[in-house]
């Protein structure tokens, strides 16, 4: 697979693989491994895509689209929700992954993370 993918509408994706519980490295926190370390640079490009993404998305939202379903795929399990309700399961998603990256900070490099009340708060080199 390639570092940096882009699909058709130009989006960057970073490649990951799911893998069951004994085929995990044993540091893993999720079911989800990266295909590979990737650099502060994909990162940090990845980060401001998803948050110029989600920007456009809340900012085009009305009385009407509120209500807009955002449907996952056909599978009775995928989910299928109002714009609204999956935007604050997104927030809640970023929030648990945040605390695991906060834990692993502080648990291998005894760093953390500075506080941010609003986006650019912190800037963030290369």
């Amino acid at each position: 697979m390639t570092i940096l993918q882009r699909t058709k509408d130009s989006i960057i994706l970073l490649s990951y693989t799911q893998k069951e519980a004994e085929d995990r490295p044993i540091e893993a926190i999720d079911d989800l491994i990266p295909d590979k370390f990737y650099e502060k640079r994909e990162i940090v490009a990845y980060l401001k895509q998803s948050r110029e993404k989600g920007k456009q998305i809340v900012y085009a939202l009305n009385n009407e689209t509120l209500n807009d379903k955002f449907k996952e795929g056909e599978n009775p399990n995928d989910m299928n929700y109002p714009i609204l309700e999956i935007l604050l399961y997104n927030m809640r998603h970023t929030q648990h992954h945040t605390a695991q990256l906060n834990m692993l900070l502080r648990q291998d490099i005894n760093k953390h993370i500075e506080w941010s009340f609003r986006a650019g708060d912190i800037d963030i080199e290369l």
